[in-house]
């Protein structure tokens, strides 16, 4: 069962928040999805805090990739999104529901988290991973993609307009058609992906290592423990470093000519050297 985590709501209207959760959900409006809630630090605002970003992420993990649906008016918002959004599905609700929720109107906050629920339960049947095989796996700042496969990695974190999250779906089918591409002539190898830079993306080889939480989430998608992507250059001749995603310089190992990175862009098992 999916779950959702109001975040940030103001804690003097706790209860009447409750209330109005509890009515939505009795009402069938919440379409069966378990609701938590994460309340601001203070009474009369509702501000949701980076200090309170280790909180939402556990409970995420609670709820087995639980939604964010944030509420926050403070100027940290954009922080806090970036703490959050890479690895669970994350959203900012309009902070004027609590408010109305606080006077008994109730109807505007259900009405908010209906329209969520419904445009992630499609996210969630067309956009999102659920398997290494994904393109979604791939670290979206390091994987080369252009023209309308340039931007899936943001266009899949977009919220508010359900036909757009059903065209995802469909760039996601036409990115992989586009972008896995056959490099053994012989078939002995699962395809992998090759991008523009002409760097070749295994994702079918030995899982080893681990990834701290939350680095072990993407997109409300738990990555299987030891993954990696095996990447290579397609010409050896023509690359000798690797740029991690902290822009930080790996020189590709001379046995194997390949560099074991996350689903999050960073490198493994390699000593890190200033660019």
């Amino acid at each position: 069962m999916p779950g959702f985590i109001l975040a940030g709501c103001q804690r003097g209207l706790a209860k009447l928040v409750a209330e109005a959760i509890e009515t939505g959900k009795v009402a069938g409006r919440l379409g069966g999805w378990e609701p938590r809630i994460i309340h601001s630090r203070f009474p009369n605002k509702s501000i949701l805090e980076s200090s309170q970003v280790e909180d939402v992420l556990n409970e995420a993990k609670q709820l087995n990739g639980g939604h964010v649906f944030g509420i926050s008016t403070d100027r940290e918002r954009a922080l806090v999104e970036r703490q959050i959004k890479p690895y669970f599905r994350f959203r900012w609700i309009n902070p004027s529901v609590i408010a109305l929720a606080g006077q008994r109107q109730f109807e505007p906050l259900i009405a908010a988290l209906e329209r969520a629920i419904q445009e992630d339960d499609v996210w969630i049947s067309s956009v999102k991973p659920t398997a290494p095989a994904s393109p979604l796996a791939l670290p979206s700042k390091l994987f080369k993609a252009k023209g309308e496969f340039e931007h899936l990695w943001e266009r899949s974190e977009g919220y508010g307009d359900i036909g757009a999250i059903r065209a995802v779906g469909a760039l996601i089918g036409k990115f992989t058609t586009t972008y896995r591409k056959s490099i053994d002539t012989k078939g002995n190898e699962k395809t992998p992906w090759v991008d523009q830079d002409g760097w070749v993306w295994k994702d079918g080889g030995d899982e080893h290592g681990s990834a701290p939480f939350p680095k072990n989430w993407k997109y409300s998608w738990c990555v299987p423990e030891r993954f990696h992507f095996d990447v290579m250059p397609k010409d050896p001749k023509t690359k000798t470093h690797f740029i991690d995603i902290h822009g930080n310089s790996h020189k590709l190992p001379r046995d194997s000519k390949y560099i074991n990175v996350t689903v999050h862009g960073e490198v493994r098992g390699y000593q890190e050297n200033p660019k």
